[in-house]
């Protein structure tokens, strides 16, 4: 009997690590979200265009967010596609976004949060403007690394303050490090003998820098009993090559969004 106390321990200790692990695993939290809106593009592009182009978009919006301990993990892809109003064209974009945040504050009352970290950024778009003919179709890519910041504060309305009915949150995301990929300025060719591929990305530049730009949410949401959340966003986005004259690229991103976040756990 005696040599079967510590396998009788070892069980316990065994059950309670579990319940212990569980107890943990289960503050985890899984969203996955998608939104729709609406917004403008504001685009200088001298090495494509030597117009100021102007335009109505349609955003699109999928994403997953999940929480573990203090740690929260973002994915998140936007796709653009503006009508030009300067101009007869379009302008198609996607914006992705890898990030890992850490929650750094806490308030006493758990209602205010403030995380920083980190996002890989990739973003590219494509062009059309055949009034420019030969010279109607070119790609931009951007490679990224970013600092992140975001600050939420929880509203919680009933008396006794057990539902927290009403989110606010802010999100800054600011480009520090990357590489870009895009037109040099006389990229004007017949693509005479070339595949398509190639054809896209004769004439292109690519180099690396220090990137101004930024990205900013503001944004409410509402979360209903059962979890799930339904946001409206206002966003914008700003990238720049940091260059003037015919090598200019600034390119801004004005959207207001409706989101729909669905819990998973």
């Amino acid at each position: 009997m005696m040599k079967n106390k510590p396998l009788h321990r070892k069980k316990w200790l065994l059950i309670a690590l579990v319940v212990m692990n569980s107890s943990v695993f289960a503050q985890d939290q899984l969203y996955l979200y998608a939104g729709l809106g609406i917004g403008a593009i504001d685009n200088y592009d001298i090495g494509t265009t030597p117009y100021h182009i102007k335009g109505l978009a349609m955003a699109y919006d999928l994403g997953a967010s999940f929480a573990c301990d203090r740690y929260l993990f973002q994915i998140d892809a936007r796709y653009n596609r503006s009508t030009l109003t300067t101009m007869s064209g379009t302008n198609q974009a996607l914006d992705v976004k890898a990030s890992v945040l850490y929650r750094c504050i806490d308030s006493k009352d758990d209602r205010f949060h403030y995380y920083a970290g980190g996002s890989l950024q990739g973003y590219g778009e494509v062009k059309d403007v055949p009034a420019l003919m030969n010279a109607s179709n070119c790609i931009s890519l951007f490679v990224n690394l970013c600092g992140m910041n975001i600050v939420s504060y929880d509203f919680a309305f009933n008396e006794a303050k057990t539902h927290h009915w009403l989110t606010a949150y802010g999100k800054l995301t600011l480009p520090i490090v990357g590489a870009v990929n895009r037109p040099d300025f006389a990229y004007t060719i017949d693509g005479q003998g070339m595949g398509y591929f190639e054809w896209f990305f004769a004439n292109q530049e690519t180099f690396a820098k220090f990137f101004p730009g930024c990205t900013t949410d503001l944004g409410l949401c509402l979360n209903l009993r059962n979890g799930n959340r339904i946001g409206l966003n206002y966003r914008w986005d700003y990238l720049s090559t940091g260059r003037r004259g015919i090598w200019r690229y600034d390119n801004a991103y004005h959207t207001i969004s409706l989101d729909f976040l669905f819990k998973i756990n």
